[in-house]
């Protein structure tokens, strides 16, 4: 595997665990006492004054989420009754050790070789896999989701100026018939727009 689709993939999978870490900011992070003046005071520390004016986690960066997460979660374990804010998570998400979410989040950012093997990968998955499920949810929900509006953008005009129009015809025979429900089947088997390029790019080299 090339180190460019690791770094593609393990930024895809960052990226999908996102939306959760800020839906937990916002249930968490503003049940501490002045939660938005910590939070710029942290940003200006780690931006070296130069903090872009937010009011909403959802447009900060995930470095910056999992930063303020770090600094906050002491306070964040006191004022939460959540059962997320364990050592270990505190371990796998923002720690100093190399494969947390944010030593990962990191080095995908900021790669400083282009030489990364099928074993690092690995790993960064499954952490990445293991942090969706401490968020409550699943990395294949998460990436589901991601793609969600893509793939429905693409298969609605797929299928709307092609395979339905074909489907509406009275002169169509039984056998081409089946065999148009059976690829516009396969077509809403695939979960991601990229799933459906790569299956007409498949249908394409076929015989």
């Amino acid at each position: 595997m090339e180190s460019i689709r690791i770094l593609q993939d393990t930024y895809e999978g960052l990226y999908a665990i996102t939306s959760p870490i800020v839906d937990l900011l916002e249930s968490e992070l503003t049940k501490v006492t002045s939660w938005k003046q910590k939070c710029d005071s942290i940003l200006k520390k780690h931006t070296g004054g130069k903090i872009k004016e937010w009011s909403y986690f959802c447009e900060l960066d995930l470095y910056y989420l999992l930063i303020l997460l770090k600094e906050e979660w002491n306070d964040l374990e006191s004022f939460s009754d959540s059962t997320f804010f364990t050592d270990d998570n505190k371990k796998l998400f923002v720690s100093e050790n190399e494969n947390s979410v944010l030593n990962i989040r990191n080095n995908v950012s900021h790669p400083e070789n282009w030489d990364y093997d099928i074993n690092q990968y690995r790993i960064w998955k499954k952490v990445l896999k293991k942090a969706a499920i401490e968020l409550g949810s699943s990395m294949e929900e998460l990436l589901y989701e991601l793609h969600k509006p893509e793939r429905e953008r693409m298969l609605s005009y797929i299928l709307d100026n092609t395979t339905n129009i074909t489907l509406k015809s009275d002169k169509l025979p039984d056998d081409i018939r089946n065999s148009v429900l059976h690829t516009r089947d396969m077509l809403k088997s695939q979960m991601t727009a990229a799933g459906i390029i790569t299956f007409f790019s498949d249908a394409l080299k076929s015989e």
